[in-house]
């Protein structure tokens, strides 16, 4: 765990600047029982064990920059596979107006990006909830130079460099199709907003251009109306980067019980966009018919007033869909308290689950387990494999379940898995309009859970000759490899190591 205010170490696995007391920027070593170079808060032994949640929380002061805090541009490094999520808000509005993030490994960075949504999206059509659309864009290891066409015109109108854990604000004015080219990996968030509403945001990772997708899957909808308050659904947003018309086939469960998986076209043209509501209860796929790669963006409490007092401001959160290639039959929730945990009103609502839906078995039920802490050796059943669990379900393709711990209702930690051969998950934690207050507690916010790998692959390179000189792993340099793979997949148990 390196905090940034101290600079970043050329090489992570072989830290020199460690933390100590006197040295509280350095780079900490979390889990080797050893707390004099670093623990995680609460964890005085400094050992990590399978299923532990660290939790890093601490007020961020935006007018003192440089104070040592956990706060953005902070580097983490694991050995072993970690889910991580972000999210935060301001004081004032509380958690109304948050947002959150799902963190990815750096291999999903990117050097080319382009914006499915904009500011010139007519009202009638998003609601106006791009009426503000923006970048926040951050750095890895070496920096870059980044160009960005925010209004699409063609023209590279920013050109700024970044230094690693630096990211820079591309502050409104995105259009539909504005794009984004990196000299080296890049993450890059996508915020967006309604101006003058009280209180209306919600984030996206941007997917990198060549890391788009061809299928979709999602688990998310949600009713026309929650709670007295109408225009609750879930859009939605399809973006087609392409040069040529692609059509997208969309499918999710109609009739009596959800019996019938239903297809229906939908044209996207080159460049242009289009939008669909999730009926409440069932999940969404969406395949182009050709192969095509294309954007998928859903919203929640989007299909309101395009009014600038609409009602898409009182459970408003997002989420980008994960392709299909990427999805795989386990899923660790990295962050899902169900409230605001700073406000002492309704001290039992758990208005923020887990969304899942498993995709490849049509309509054959399977078995979705859910382990609340991760831990195979606790809970109050037991799956096939002997693994301890807490609660199943039986779902069919695009069938919805959402997932509550109300034990301590916070979903933290969650391990959800399928044991059926050849079936993937889709999944997402965010705030459900039928149990979450529209105001506080209120937690307006949510992420997509990205999949957990069946195996860590790897190979730990050391720098051999750097013919380059520029003090990094570049292309053109010679590496010294040593590979390793890790199987960690529930569904056995066991651990591989191999060199």
């Amino acid at each position: 765990m390196i905090r940034w205010e101290n600079g970043f170490e050329p090489d992570i696995s072989n830290p020199t600047n460690l933390y100590s007391g006197a040295n509280p920027g350095g780079t900490q070593i979390w889990g080797d029982g050893n707390p004099a170079n670093g623990a995680p808060p609460g964890v005085p032994g400094d050992i990590i064990n399978a299923g532990m949640v660290i939790v890093l929380n601490n007020p961020v002061t935006s007018t003192n920059r440089l104070a040592i805090d956990f706060d953005g541009g902070d580097k983490i490094a694991s050995t072993k596979t970690i889910a991580i999520t972000r999210t935060g808000w301001g004081t004032g509005p509380n958690t109304l107006l948050a947002a959150a993030n799902e963190t990815f490994d750096t291999d999903n960075w990117g050097t080319s990006f382009v914006s499915p949504v904009g500011e010139d999206m007519p009202s009638s059509f998003d609601f106006r909830i791009y009426d503000y659309t923006g970048f926040s864009i951050m750095a890895g290891v070496g920096g870059a130079n980044v160009q960005v066409d925010a209004d699409a015109n063609g023209s590279y109108e920013l050109n700024f460099s970044l230094n690693e854990g630096e990211a820079y604000l591309v502050n409104g004015g995105v259009n539909v199709g504005a794009k984004i080219l990196s000299s080296k990996p890049v993450q890059v968030d996508l915020l967006s907003g309604d101006r003058g509403e009280t209180y209306e945001t919600r984030f996206f990772g941007l997917t990198p251009t060549p890391l788009l997708a061809s299928r979709y899957y999602t688990p998310v909808s949600t009713p026309n109306s929650a709670q007295s308050v109408s225009g609750t659904n879930t859009v939605v947003f399809l973006y087609n980067p392409g040069s040529s018309s692609i059509t997208v086939n969309y499918t999710t469960r109609t009739g009596s019980g959800g019996n019938t998986l239903t297809t229906t076209p939908i044209t996207v043209a080159a460049g242009d966009y289009a939008k669909q509501v999730i009926p409440d209860g069932y999940g969404a796929s969406f395949i182009s018919s050709n192969g095509s790669p294309f954007h998928a963006l859903s919203a929640t409490d989007a299909n309101g007033s395009s009014t600038s007092t609409g009602t898409n401001r009182t459970w408003d959160w997002g989420f980008t869909l994960v392709g299909e290639g990427a999805l795989t039959p386990q899923l660790l929730v990295g962050l899902g308290i169900g409230r605001d945990p700073t406000s002492s009103t309704n001290p039992n609502e758990n208005g923020n689950p887990i969304w899942v839906t498993p995709l490849g078995n049509g309509n054959s039920p399977v078995t979705i387990y859910a382990d609340f802490d991760a831990d195979p050796t606790t809970g109050s059943n037991t799956d096939p494999n002997g693994n301890k669990y807490d609660i199943s379900y039986s779902l069919r393709e695009l069938d919805r379940a959402k997932i509550y711990d109300n034990n301590d209702r916070n979903q933290t930690g969650t391990l959800v898995y399928t044991l059926a051969p050849g079936i993937k998950l889709a999944a997402a934690w965010g705030q459900d309009p039928l149990t979450a207050s529209s105001s506080a507690p209120g937690l307006d916010v949510g992420t997509g859970i990205p999949p957990v790998p069946l195996y860590d692959a790897g190979k730990n390179g050391t720098l051999y000759q750097d013919n380059d000189g520029d003090g990094f792993i570049s292309p053109g340099d010679e590496l010294f490899i040593q590979d390793c793979c890790q199987q960690h997949f529930k569904s056995t148990g066991t651990r591989y190591n191999c060199n």
